[in-house]
C-alpha cells in the first residue's frame, strides 16, 4: 500500500439523472436551446465578489457528507476568470493544479500570469476552487497543535508491530478528528470529486469540461468515474496510478523502481548540467564526486527541521521539478559542503511538502488509498512491508547511488492507522466511467513517471489515449506547443489524439551563442561583448533595444571596491548578492555572485574583480537563460579583461 499514490472515491455511480442538491438548485435546469451542447448555462446561483481585473471569488456550501446531512456543511473557496471573448465562449472549465493541497482558486487568479494560451482563455470561464481542506476552504488542516503529532510518531518505528507502538498511531490519528472533527475522514477525492458537482450545479450548468494537473489527473478521474454524464471534455497532465499495488518482491522491486528511477534520473542530469567552472560544484569536471563528499552532511537538513528525517528527501526532491531549479540545488550542495549551511535544502522542501507538522498531502492520499483498498487491515500492511522491506531497499539503493547516498529516509506514517478513524471505503469500479480521457505522460518526469501514466491511460481508465512526451519537467502544459496542441483539440474542438501519440521535448528560447568582439571600457580599459549587441551607454550593452528583453551586459569600473559597489548595486534593487563560484584567469580571480529578483523574475549575474583596477561586468536574465549568459557572456567578457596602461 502506497502512501504517496493518489485516488480513492466512494459513495454511489452518478447516472446523470435529475437530481436536486440541497439548496434547490437543478441540475438539469438549462435552456433546452443549449442542453444538447450542454454548455451554457442559465443561471448562476453564486455570490460572486471581484478578486482580480477578470475574475470573481466566491464560497459554495456543501455538505460534509453527502449521505449524512446532520454533519454539517463546509464553505469551499472557488474562482472563476471569466472568458475574454463571449463569442467563442463554450462553458465552464474546471482545473486542479496537484498536490494534493495547491489552490485551485489561486490557480485561476493567476492564469495570465502563468502564461495559459489565449485559446484556452477566450474558449472557457475558468473555473478554480480549493478544495476542502485547502486555502480558504473549510476546515483549516490540523492534526493537533503544531507538531504534536509528529511527536507522537517520533517514538514509533517506520513499522509499528508493538501494541504500545499502534496505540501511539491511532492516538496521532484521533488528533486529526479532534481538531478537524467528521470532516478529518472526509478529505479525500471521493469527497473532493462530489464537491465540485456540487459547485457545478450552483453554475447551473448541465455538464463541465476538465484539465487537471499531477494529483489533478487522479482528482479528474474520480469526477468522470462518479458523474461521467456530467463531462464534457477531459485532459490530465502527468498521472499516477492509484490502483498501483504489488504482493511480491519482484512486483514491489519493479514499483520502488519506477518510482525512484526517474528521480535519480533527474538528480543525474541536474549534476550533469554542472558543466563549466561558473558552477559551485563543478569540482573540475566531477559534480557528482562533489555530491558524494557532500551526502554525509546530510543530516544538518533534518536537524534544522526539528530531527525530521523527511526533510532531507523533500529538501532533495524539491529541486527536481524543473531544470530551472537545479542551479539552486548546485548552490544547496556547496553551502551545505562549504558552509555547513542547508538553508538551500529547507528553502527547497516547500516544493515537494510539508515537514513542520502533518502534512496535508499524506492524509489525503492515505484517505484515498484506505478507500481504494479496503481489505487491507493494518497487520496485513506491517506483515507485508517487513517481509520485504530490507530487500527492496538493497537492491534499490544499489541500482540508484546518487538518491541512495541519502536513501531518502522517512517518519513513521500517521498512514497506517487511518483505520482507527473510519477511513471511508469505495465499493465501485474505479475507471473514469468511460468517459474519453486525454493522459498526458512525460518520459522526463520525475514525480509523475511515465510509467504511471501509461498505466493509468492502459489500465486503469476505460477510454483514455496516451500522449507521450520528452519534456525535462513535472507536468507539460502549457510550455510544449506540441502538447499545447493536443490539450485545445480535446478540450476545445472535442478531438481525441490517435493513442500514443508523441512530443517532442521543447525548452524556453536559449541565448545564441555569440561572437565576441572587442569593447573598450572607460578608463581605457578593453574587454569583449556580443558581436551585434546594441550599445545603450558608455558601458552598457543589449540584445536588443525592446525594454521586455531583458538580457544585458554592463561594464562597472569601482576603482578597488567592486564587493562594495555591488552590495550598493544590489542594495538599490531590493536583494542581496549571493556567492556562486570563484574562476581562476591570468587577469586575476574573479568572484561570480547572484541576486534575484523575484518581482521582476530576472536574475542577475555579477562577476566581480578586486584590486585598483576592480570591476564589475554585470549579466541579466530570466532564470531559463542565466547559465547561458553567464558562459557565453560573462565569463569570455571576463576572461578577456585588460586593465588600462
Amino acid at each position: 500500500m502506497d502512501p504517496d499514490a493518489a485516488g480513492g472515491v466512494d459513495g454511489s455511480i452518478d447516472t446523470g439523472s435529475s437530481t436536486d442538491d440541497a439548496s434547490g438548485t437543478d441540475a438539469t435546469d438549462v435552456d433546452a436551446s443549449d442542453a444538447d451542447a450542454g454548455l451554457v448555462p442559465v443561471a448562476e446561483e453564486v455570490a460572486w465578489s471581484p478578486c482580480g481585473e477578470l475574475t470573481q471569488c466566491a464560497t459554495v456550501d456543501v455538505p460534509v457528507d453527502y449521505d449524512d446531512l446532520s454533519l454539517g456543511e463546509l464553505g469551499i473557496s472557488i474562482s472563476v476568470r471569466r472568458s475574454t471573448d463571449p463569442d467563442e465562449r463554450i462553458g465552464y472549465l474546471f482545473m486542479n493544479p496537484g498536490g494534493p493541497g495547491v489552490s485551485g482558486a489561486d490557480l485561476v487568479i493567476n492564469a495570465d500570469l502563468i502564461g495559459f494560451p489565449q485559446e484556452l482563455l477566450d474558449s472557457f470561464d475558468l473555473v478554480g476552487f480549493d478544495p476542502r481542506g485547502v486555502g480558504g476552504s473549510e476546515p483549516t488542516f490540523a492534526c493537533g497543535v503544531g507538531a504534536e503529532q509528529l511527536d507522537l510518531l517520533a517514538q514509533i518505528d517506520e513499522l509499528p508491530d508493538q501494541p504500545e507502538e499502534l496505540a501511539l498511531g491511532a492516538q496521532a490519528a484521533q488528533l486529526c478528528v479532534d481538531s478537524m472533527g467528521p470532516a478529518a475522514a472526509r478529505l479525500g477525492s471521493q469527497f473532493v470529486a462530489q464537491d465540485m458537482d456540487h459547485i457545478r450545479k450552483a453554475l447551473g450548468a448541465d455538464q463541465i469540461s476538465y484539465l487537471g494537473f499531477s494529483y489533478g489527473s487522479a482528482l479528474g478521474a474520480w469526477y468522470a468515474t462518479l458523474f461521467p454524464d456530467r463531462v464534457r471534455a477531459m485532459v490530465v497532465d502527468g498521472a499516477r496510478n492509484p490502483l498501483a499495488d504489488a504482493d511480491s518482491l519482484d512486483e514491489r522491486v519493479q514499483l520502488a523502481r519506477d518510482q525512484i528511477g526517474p528521480l535519480e534520473a533527474q538528480f543525474e542530469a541536474a549534476l550533469a548540467s554542472c558543466d563549466s567552472p561558473v558552477c559551485p560544484i563543478f569540482n573540475e569536471g566531477d559534480p557528482e564526486g562533489f555530491w558524494y563528499d557532500t551526502a554525509p552532511k546530510l543530516d544538518l537538513i533534518a536537524q534544522a527541521k526539528g530531527d525530521n528525517p523527511t526533510a532531507i528527501s523533500f529538501g532533495i526532491i524539491g529541486h527536481l521539478y524543473t531544470e530551472q531549479l537545479w542551479p539552486d540545488l548546485h548552490q544547496a550542495i556547496y553551502d551545505l559542503n562549504v558552509n555547513d549551511d542547508p538553508g538551500g535544502f529547507v528553502a527547497a522542501i516547500s516544493n515537494a511538502g510539508q515537514v513542520d507538522g502533518p502534512s496535508f498531502t499524506g492524509h489525503v492520499n492515505c484517505l484515498d488509498q484506505w478507500a481504494l483498498f479496503p481489505g487491507e487491515t493494518l497487520d496485513d500492511i506491517v506483515f507485508e512491508e517487513q517481509l520485504y522491506q530490507d530487500q527492496v531497499e538493497s537492491i534499490i539503493w544499489s541500482e540508484f547511488p546518487l538518491l541512495g547516498a541519502s536513501r531518502l529516509p522517512e517518519n513513521a506514517s500517521v498512514c497506517l492507522h487511518f483505520e482507527s478513524i473510519d477511513a471511508p471505503a469505495f465499493d465501485g469500479t474505479f475507471d473514469g466511467g468511460d468517459v474519453p480521457i486525454v493522459v498526458i505522460g512525460n518520459t522526463s518526469d520525475p514525480i509523475t513517471p511515465f510509467v504511471q501514466s501509461e498505466q493509468f491511460a492502459n489500465d486503469v481508465l476505460a477510454n483514455a489515449r496516451l500522449v507521450r512526451v520528452e519534456h525535462p519537467q513535472h507536468v507539460v502544459y502549457p510550455a510544449n506547443s506540441c502538447v499545447n496542441g493536443i490539450v485545445h483539440a480535446a478540450l476545445i474542438d472535442l478531438e481525441l489524439p490517435a493513442d500514443d501519440t508523441q512530443c517532442e521535448a521543447e525548452g524556453p528560447p536559449r541565448l545564441i551563442e555569440p561572437e565576441m568582439i572587442p569593447v573598450e571600457i572607460d578608463g581605457g580599459a578593453t574587454s569583449v561583448r556580443p558581436a551585434g549587441w546594441l550599445q545603450l551607454t558608455s558601458n552598457i550593452f543589449a540584445q536588443s533595444a525592446n525594454s521586455q528583453d531583458p538580457i544585458t551586459l554592463i561594464f562597472q569600473p569601482t576603482f578597488g571596491a567592486p564587493e562594495a559597489a555591488l552590495e550598493a548595486f544590489a542594495g538599490e534593487l531590493g536583494g542581496a548578492p549571493r556567492l556562486i563560484n570563484r574562476v581562476e584567469y591570468s587577469n586575476g580571480t574573479w568572484t561570480i555572485q547572484e541576486i534575484v529578483l523575484e518581482v521582476d523574475v530576472l536574475v542577475l549575474r555579477a562577476a566581480t574583480l578586486e584590486g585598483v583596477d576592480g570591476i564589475i561586468v554585470i549579466g541579466q536574465s530570466a532564470p531559463d537563460d542565466i547559465e547561458n549568459l553567464t558562459n557565453q557572456v560573462i565569463l569570455p567578457a571576463a576572461e578577456a579583461f585588460q586593465p588600462a596602461g
